[in-house]
C-alpha cells in the first residue's frame, strides 16, 4: 500500500485527535504510544503538545501506522459490539494466538509487520 502524508492539515489534525483518543481508551503508556507509532522519545514532546501544535502526521510511515491502528480499533468494535470495554482492553490483554503476548507488545516488537499481523488476525476473526 502506498500511504501519503499529503493530506490537508485539517484531515491530519482529525486523524491525530482520533489516535490520541484511542490511546487513552487503550490506556497506553507514553512508551507504548511511541512504540506502536515507531517514533523516538523526542517525538513524544510533540505528541504531548499536540492540542497546541499542528497535525502530527508528516510522513507516510507514521500515517500508515495511524491508519492501521484506527482500522484495528474499528475491527475490535465490530467483534465486540456489545462490550466497548472488551474492545478497548483487547490490545493490552495476552492473546494465545500471539503466544501469550499482548497485541501491543507484538506491534512494539515487530513494528509495522506487527500491526499488519494484528489487523490480519482480526480480519480472520471477523470472517469466521
Amino acid at each position: 500500500m502506498n500511504f501519503t502524508s499529503n493530506l490537508p492539515e485539517r484531515d491530519r489534525d482529525r486523524i491525530s485527535k482520533m489516535l490520541l483518543t484511542l490511546f487513552k481508551h487503550w490506556k497506553l503508556s507514553s512508551e507504548d504510544r511511541l512504540g506502536v507509532l515507531g517514533c523516538s522519545k523526542e517525538f513524544y514532546e510533540q505528541l504531548a503538545r499536540f492540542p497546541e501544535e499542528v497535525a502530527l502526521f508528516d510522513n507516510g510511515d507514521l500515517f500508515e501506522r495511524a491508519d492501521l491502528l484506527l482500522v484495528i480499533n474499528k475491527s475490535l468494535h465490530r467483534l465486540f459490539p456489545q462490550n466497548r470495554n472488551l474492545a478497548y482492553l483487547w490490545m493490552t490483554t495476552p492473546n494465545q494466538f500471539f503466544n501469550g503476548f499482548t497485541p501491543i507488545s507484538v506491534v512494539q516488537e515487530r513494528g509495522i509487520k506487527g500491526l499488519y499481523a494484528v489487523r490480519d488476525y482480526l480480519d480472520r476473526k471477523l470472517n469466521e
